[in-house]
């Protein structure tokens, strides 16, 4: 186990470490600054009560490219930018299959395609729980952009997560997540602030295939370019409940709804959702 025991300032210092890190580390509730990343290549191992502050990477994530399967990573807080507009990128990490729990993410990103504040795209096993991400994201035409991260594989987790965040993406765009695949879910979440894409393009995400949605809303300002623009989702084939949706959807196509706009093939289910004016209850099959 490796303790911090005062603050670091990385400024004009190399504080890449590199390679695969599986020990511990207790930051102990000090901050490093300036931090010029990624700060590992694999991150396996623990990190606890760490803050790092104004941190910078043109090379796709400030703290790992990578958090494996057995990483765990609990109350970080974390702020900076990820520049170069490069595909798959995010602030904590390119890909993460571990668990992230208590953090403050806040942050701008300036990627492409699979793009998020958290994580470029979590997978298989991986969550995401009590957490706060506030930023930017930025594309060009990225596909897959999110405001935790811009894909979620199957059997991913995100509870108690707030994003309040600006995204400008392209297909499959959320403010929460741009996609999440089956056997995902999300629980007591939110997103806030404006979303803007092209297809599937949604307030909380842009695309919900075999997941689960529950007890979440979107306060979202979506606007889309082309078909299924949703104030929650965009495309559904999932499960949503106890849910609802504010703020607005504006799309230069006809295919736009204050909740979602395609129950895909008839796969999806609503009960309890609605909206402001506009309730919707049962079950859409």
């Amino acid at each position: 186990t490796y303790y911090l025991s005062n603050d670091l300032d990385c400024a004009g210092t190399d504080c890449q470490l590199g390679g695969t890190f599986d020990g511990v580390l207790d930051g102990c509730g000090y901050t490093i600054h300036d931090l010029e990343g990624p700060m590992f290549f694999q991150m396996d191992g623990a990190i606890y009560d760490l803050s790092i502050e104004d941190a910078v990477s043109s090379a796709r994530s400030v703290l790992a490219n990578e958090v494996g399967s057995t990483g765990i990573i609990e109350n970080l807080t974390l702020s900076g930018e990820v520049t170069g507009g490069r595909h798959y990128s995010g602030l904590v990490a390119v890909q993460f299959h571990g668990t992230l729990s208590d953090c403050r993410i806040e942050g701008d990103v300036d990627g492409n395609a699979f793009t998020g504040l958290i994580a470029a795209a979590m997978y298989e096993g991986a969550s995401v729980s009590n957490c706060i991400v506030r930023g930017t994201v930025t594309t060009t035409v990225g596909t897959y952009v999110g405001g935790v991260a811009g894909t979620a594989w199957a059997d991913v987790e995100i509870a108690d997560t707030q994003a309040e965040v600006t995204l400008e993406g392209g297909s499959y765009t959320g403010g929460l997540v741009g996609s999440i695949g089956s056997g995902g879910a999300i629980y007591r979440s939110s997103a806030t602030g404006t979303v803007s894409g092209s297809g599937c393009v949604g307030g909380l995400v842009g695309s919900l295939d075999g997941a689960i949605i529950d007890e979440s809303y979107a306060d979202v300002e979506v606007t889309g370019v082309s078909t299924y623009v949703g104030g929650l989702a965009g495309r559904l084939t999932g499960t949503v409940t106890n849910c609802y949706s504010l703020g607005s959807v504006a799309s230069t196509r006809a295919s736009e709804g204050r909740i979602l706009v395609e129950l895909s093939t008839a796969r999806g289910r609503l009960h309890s959702v609605c909206t402001p004016g506009r309730p919707t209850h049962g079950d859409v099959e």
